[in-house]
């Protein structure tokens, strides 16, 4: 995210796709596969939590501005600049 951040246009956006961990919302049961399958390859791999990418994105100046869901229990989020 702080990559992203010192690299985005003024008026940019950062889109992120995939699935993520939401509290209070079931998750599928095929991405909690994935997200075991990726942790057997590397610990530090793995589904994030929603809101700790969200904490991630405004430590780093970035606001999420927009949620999608999509098929297969995926999100788009599209995050901006504070403003």
């Amino acid at each position: 995210m702080a990559g992203a951040a010192r690299h985005l246009a003024p008026e940019g956006h950062l889109v992120v796709y995939g699935p993520f961990i939401e509290h209070g919302v079931p998750t599928a049961p095929s991405n909690l596969a994935f997200d075991a399958d990726l942790r057997r390859r590397r610990p530090a791999w793995g589904l994030r939590q929603l809101d700790e990418v969200q904490r991630t994105a405004q430590a780093a100046g970035l606001q999420l501005t927009q949620r999608h869901a999509l098929p297969a229990n995926n999100l788009l989020l599209v995050f901006g600049r504070h403003r």
